[in-house]
């Protein structure tokens, strides 16, 4: 099953937050999971592609340093190293 993009954010929101994992629609990347965070910010795609299975980790964070810090602060805690 091969897909152009996998969204995080799929509201209809111009001022909401998002990241996208895109693939050439002539490669055929089959989705095994998608996980996404619930403001649009995070999405972990677990997938295969010929054989080979990968995961890809897209992270949209914010400009502020404050706000950034604070937002690492909070997702590397879920993180399992």
């Amino acid at each position: 099953m091969s897909r152009v993009g996998l969204w995080a954010n799929k509201k209809e929101d111009l001022n909401g937050k998002g990241t996208v994992i895109m693939f050439y629609p002539s490669i055929d990347v089959e989705t095994i999971e998608c996980t996404t965070s619930e403001k649009g910010r995070i999405i972990i795609l677990e997938a295969r592609f010929d054989d080979t299975k990968f995961i890809s980790v897209n992270i949209y964070a914010s400009k502020g340093l404050d706000k950034r810090e604070m937002f690492g602060d909070q997702i590397s805690s879920n993180i399992v190293w």
